[in-house]
C-alpha cells in the first residue's frame, strides 16, 4: 500500500493546539516545528468542505527504488588480488517512525527530543513540541517524517596472497594463500545515523576474517 499522509496543515493546526505541555494548551500561538526546518511541511488548502480528514490524503514518497545496481571487482597484481562486492539503490523514500522518533504521552523519550520546540529554543527546534497526553497528532504520516532512502554498501572485500611456488614445493603443498575479509564494512548515504540505527536489537556489526587456504 502506497503510504499517505494527512495534508500538512492537519499536522501543523492540531499539534499547535494538543502537542503543548500539559496545562500549557493556551499557550496557541507556539509552533510545532521550526518553520525553516531541515525537513519542512509541505502545505495544501483542504477540499471545499473545509474540513480536515482522510479524505484530505494524498500519495507521498515511492516505496520502490527505480535504479538498483550492484558491483563485483577483482583486481591482481603479482601474489595480491582484491575482490569487492557493493550494492546500492536510488529513488525510494522512506519514513522516520517507531517510539524513538515519535514519542507518545509519557512514554520515555529518546535524545531525538533532545531538541524539541521549547520557547527558549523556538529559533533553533527542529523537532515538534511534546506533549504529556497521548496523541497521535504527530504520528501521522507527512513529509516532515519522509527521507530519501539512498545508499550504497560495501558489503565484502576481500585481500587474498598466493605464497610463491617455490615456497610452497617446500612446505610440500601445490597451494598456499593467506587471506583476510571484511564483510558490512561501510554504508554511504545522506541517512547513515537512521539506517544504522538498530532500536531494541543488537547493534549492527562489522565482521573481519582471516584464514590460509592450503592445497596439496
Amino acid at each position: 500500500m502506497t503510504p499517505t499522509r494527512i495534508l500538512a496543515c492537519l499536522m501543523v493546526t492540531l499539534t499547535v493546539l494538543s502537542l503543548a505541555p500539559a496545562r500549557a494548551e493556551e499557550n496557541t500561538n507556539a509552533p510545532s516545528i521550526k518553520p525553516t526546518s531541515v525537513i519542512p511541511l509541505m502545505t495544501k488548502a483542504p477540499k471545499i468542505d473545509g474540513v480536515i480528514d482522510a479524505n484530505d490524503q494524498v500519495q507521498i514518497g515511492r516505496g520502490q527504488a527505480p535504479i538498483s545496481y550492484g558491483i563485483n571487482i577483482k583486481l591482481s597484481y603479482k601474489n595480491f588480488s582484491l575482490f569487492a562486492i557493493g550494492t546500492g539503490s536510488n529513488g525510494s523514500d522512506a519514513f522516520l517512525g517507531g517510539s524513538y522518533y515519535r514519542p507518545d504521552g509519557d512514554t520515555k523519550y529518546s535524545v531525538i527530543a533532545l531538541e524539541r520546540w521549547i520557547p527558549a529554543t523556538s529559533a533553533t527546534a527542529i523537532y515538534p513540541r511534546l506533549s504529556s497526553k497521548t496523541n497521535t497528532n504527530n504520528s501521522q504520516t507527512s513529509t516532515f517524517w519522509e527521507y530519501k532512502n539512498n545508499y550504497f554498501s560495501l558489503n565484502r572485500v576481500q585481500l587474498t596472497y598466493d605464497m610463491p611456488e617455490k615456497l610452497c614445493g617446500k612446505l610440500s603443498m601445490k597451494k598456499l594463500s593467506i587471506y583476510i575479509t571484511g564483510s558490512g564494512l561501510a554504508t554511504v548515504s545522506k541517512q547513515n545515523s537512521v539506517r544504522e540505527l538498530s532500536i531494541g536489537g543488537e547493534p549492527q556489526y562489522r565482521n573481519f576474517t582471516m584464514g590460509v587456504r592450503t592445497m596439496f
